[in-house]
C-alpha cells in the first residue's frame, strides 16, 4: 500500500468512528439457532457441526441434538462418517422404522411385562 491510501484509509476510519452511526454495544449477539434455545453464543461455548457447518451450543454439539431427521440421514447415507452412524443409532434416530419391524413373538412378550435380559 501507498503512504496516500493509508492516509485515505485512516481519515475514513475516523469519520465512521466519529459519526456515531455504528455502536459496538449494540451488536446483536449471536445466539444458538436450535428451536427454543436462548444460548448467546460466545468463544468458549460455541460448536461448528460437521455436517451442517452451523454454530451451536455445547449442549446442542451433536447432530441429533440440532439437525433435522432426514439431514442426518442424508449425511449418515453418504458414509462418511463412523461415528455420526454410530451416533445416530444410539440416539434412535431411525426409531419409527425400527419399532415398525416389531416380530408378533416380541409383542407377545412385551404384554406380559418388561422384556427380560436373556431376551436381548
Amino acid at each position: 500500500m501507498t503512504s496516500s491510501n493509508e492516509e485515505d484509509e485512516k481519515l475514513v476510519l475516523e469519520k465512521h468512528e466519529r459519526s456515531g452511526a455504528c455502536d459496538p454495544s449494540k451488536k446483536k449477539k449471536s445466539k444458538c439457532p436450535v428451536r427454543r434455545c436462548k444460548e448467546i453464543l460466545t468463544f468458549s461455548n460455541t460448536n461448528i457441526c460437521r455436517i451442517c457447518q452451523q454454530k451451536v451450543s455445547l449442549k446442542h454439539r451433536f447432530p441429533a441434538d440440532h439437525v433435522y431427521r432426514q439431514q442426518v440421514n442424508a449425511a449418515i447415507a453418504s458414509g462418511s462418517n463412523k461415528f455420526l452412524l454410530a451416533l445416530a443409532a444410539i440416539k434412535g434416530i431411525d426409531c419409527v422404522a425400527s419399532t415398525a419391524s416389531v416380530s408378533p413373538s416380541s409383542s407377545s412378550r412385551a404384554s406380559s411385562g418388561p422384556p427380560s435380559i436373556k431376551d436381548h
